[in-house]
């Protein structure tokens, strides 16, 4: 089975093998729409006009204009009250901040691409999907010459910006390495705190050693064949009348997340073998499936190994060289 995994994907299943399964396998999801993510979507729309037309107030305004507009496809301005300060207004004001901020942006880096898509590999005929908000390459300091993504988050904690070691920001790095080899730097966290007294910008540099994704490559792919091995007991398992679901097992120790029930906590509650509900649907979900090749991105790359994908960069793949040990088993060697 060839199986469509991104980084939240595999984030989601570390988190909770059935949570993942509700979420990614059948797509169960709040028929609500999620402010937390129109709203990341929406200042990353923004954050994309200032990286390609700079910091002028042009560009500021024009930067306002996508982000509120992404934002009233999905929240009317009657709503502004409840979702403060997660709103284009407290967004505008965030926007002029960074800019004011940041203002040597355009002098310390140039623009290669901004949000970009694509698969690449992490081993043989196993490929990962990702979307990278943009890859820059610096002209000064300890950037100089070398190549990085600046990835946008917007958080109400600097807390709960993602740590260097999250699946999600190694992808990132291991896109880099394919390009551009030894010349990559790593990811950058551009994190944007939407609090409503103490609001804040902040920059968290995450740079990647080969040894480190050396140790991301293998980590990735062990989460991989869990994830294979999961989806292939549940192929075996999910038609057959068992008081129990075995496979996807739940994973207690995750039934909240900041400070919030888990959407599926009652149904891992009620139910033993969920998977004998599949096809009936909770009042209050809808079933819309994931799926990362469906993103919408400014550019598009195929970092795989196929005849698609540029020469230069399939020589310079993390994991094109397998080595077989003593104990037949195989190791991803990461160059």
């Amino acid at each position: 089975m060839q199986l469509i995994l991104d980084s939240t994907k595999i984030q989601g299943y570390l988190a909770c093998p059935r949570k993942y399964w509700y979420q990614y396998e059948l797509g169960w999801r709040h028929d609500e729409p999620n402010i937390n993510l129109i709203f990341g979507e929406a200042w990353h729309l923004g954050m994309e006009v200032l990286l390609k037309h700079g910091y002028s107030q042009d560009a500021l305004a024009y930067a306002n204009l996508i982000l509120e507009e992404k934002y009233r496809e999905h929240f009317a301005e009657i709503m502004d009250s409840s979702y403060y300060p997660k709103t284009p207004g407290f967004a505008s004001e965030m926007l002029s901040r960074y800019v004011k901020q940041y203002s040597n942006d355009h002098d310390e880096f140039d623009v290669l691409y901004t949000e970009t898509s694509g698969c690449v590999s992490v081993g043989h005929k196993r490929e990962v999907y990702f979307k990278v908000d943009s890859i820059l390459r610096g002209t000064s300091g300890m950037r100089k010459n070398r190549y990085f993504s600046l990835e946008h988050k917007t958080s109400t904690s600097q807390h709960w910006l993602p740590h260097g070691l999250v699946v999600q920001l190694g992808t990132y790095s291991h896109v880099l390495y394919c390009l551009y080899g030894p010349d990559t730097y790593g990811v950058v966290v551009n994190g944007a705190i939407f609090q409503k007294t103490k609001p804040s910008l902040i920059r968290l540099d995450m740079p990647k050693t080969p040894i480190q994704m050396q140790v991301w490559l293998a980590t990735v792919n062990y989460w991989i064949d869990l994830i294979e091995r999961e989806h292939e007991f549940y192929e075996n398992e999910k038609d057959n009348d068992f008081d129990v679901m075995h496979s996807f097992p739940l994973n207690p120790t995750s039934c909240q997340d900041y400070g919030r029930i888990c959407e599926y906590y009652d149904f891992c509650t009620a139910w033993g073998n969920p998977a004998s509900r599949r096809d009936s649907i909770p009042f209050g979900f809808i079933v819309d499936k994931w799926d990362p090749r469906a993103q919408k991105t400014t550019h598009k790359m195929n970092l795989t190994e196929t005849p698609k994908a540029p020469s230069r960069e399939i020589q310079r793949l993390a994991c094109d060289r397998w080595k077989h040990l003593e104990n037949n088993i195989w190791r991803r060697e990461y160059k």
